[in-house]
């Protein structure tokens, strides 16, 4: 048969041993499993802290005619988080008023 490949003879082909020789490495006899090791590796990294949230310095003060964020819109919370966490009076002051347009709210000066 053109092209194709001859098999072999599978008394050719050796037998199959129930030892393996060799080194291990990452591990000592008889100190665990492969899995312990694992958990081992991972548990002794040092620990990442948490992401702090903002941490601008703001006053933190929300005008006294702005509402309860209860019935924010997604968009309306977007503004209002944005105006909360701005360092800029001017930008603030804004992004307030921008946020009293879409509730409805006369702006202020």
């Amino acid at each position: 048969m053109a092209g194709t490949t001859p098999m072999t003879d599978p008394a050719d082909m050796g037998t199959a041993t129930s030892t393996m020789s060799g080194t291990m490495t990452g591990t000592t006899p008889g100190t665990g499993t492969d899995a312990e090791s694992e958990t081992a590796a991972v548990t002794a990294r040092p620990q990442m802290q948490q992401a702090e949230p903002d941490q601008r310095l703001t006053n933190g003060k929300i005008p006294d005619d702005i509402p309860d964020a209860g019935n924010d819109s997604v968009f309306e919370a977007q503004i209002r988080a944005a105006a909360m966490a701005e360092t800029d009076p001017d930008t603030q002051k804004n992004l307030w008023n921008e946020y009293r347009r879409y509730k409805g709210l006369p702006e202020q000066e």
